[in-house]
């Protein structure tokens, strides 16, 4: 009797085929949905340079303090910083 060459995948391979693509695809989306709800957690963002904030002043004391608060601010770095990114830009 004549063997004849089999050719493509039983009924069985196939299925255990598709069921290994489907467990490797679930562990996928669970590790996808993990990573993305610990992205979705919120973050406070702050900036580097924070603008002075003038204090209000309702008495000579609060007075006082806004005058010491305002010497105490660096005015000048925040005027030095914009200096140097102008002539970073001027380089261009």
């Amino acid at each position: 009797m004549k063997t004849r060459n089999q050719f493509g995948f039983s009924a069985v391979e196939a299925i255990i085929i598709v069921v290994v693509v489907a467990i490797i695809g679930a562990a996928g989306y669970m590790m996808f949905k993990r990573n993305t709800a610990k992205d979705a957690t919120p973050t406070a963002t702050t900036s580097s340079v924070s603008e002075p904030v003038a204090p209000e002043v309702k008495s000579t004391s609060d007075l006082t303090a806004a005058q010491k608060a305002l010497d105490d601010a660096d005015v000048n770095a925040a005027s030095t910083d914009s200096s140097q990114l102008d002539t970073q830009l001027n380089s261009f």
